[in-house]
């Protein structure tokens, strides 16, 4: 009897670490976006311009690593990578299209500087660490 209450107690523990690990996984989101930046515009140290693949990942953030990665646009998808870094979130109002904020102020080459990246759908801006 005594190894019935184990055996049935073990699988209940088993079970909510599952429901547990669930819902966390429901809650990690995963955006991404083909971006055309027509003008160059300069991202921490790397000057983009023309097609790129802009992707955030939620998961990989929790496991810190970075989180947001720039890839060039290439036969239709993400080619090489460009740029990758760890983001930080800011709260802003839901977005209905991809949006990138830059700074007022320009770098001595006059390229603006983007600061803040934002996907369709999400009310998360994603903040670029200087």
């Amino acid at each position: 009897m005594k190894r019935l209450i184990f055996a049935f107690l073990m699988i209940a523990m088993f079970s909510a670490g599952a429901l547990l690990q669930t819902g966390q996984a429901e809650n990690l989101r995963r955006d991404q976006a083909v971006v055309d930046f027509p003008d160059t515009v300069k991202l921490l140290d790397v000057l983009l311009k023309g097609r790129y693949v802009v992707v955030h990942d939620d998961e990989k953030k929790a496991q810190g690593l970075p989180c947001l990665y720039v890839y060039n646009f290439k036969n239709g998808k993400a080619g090489d990578l460009v740029v990758s870094f760890h983001c930080q979130r800011v709260a802003r109002p839901m977005a209905d299209k991809f949006f990138v904020r830059v700074t007022s102020r320009r770098t001595p080459f006059d390229v603006p500087e983007i600061q803040e990246i934002q996907f369709a759908g999400s009310a998360d801006g994603h903040g670029v660490h200087q």
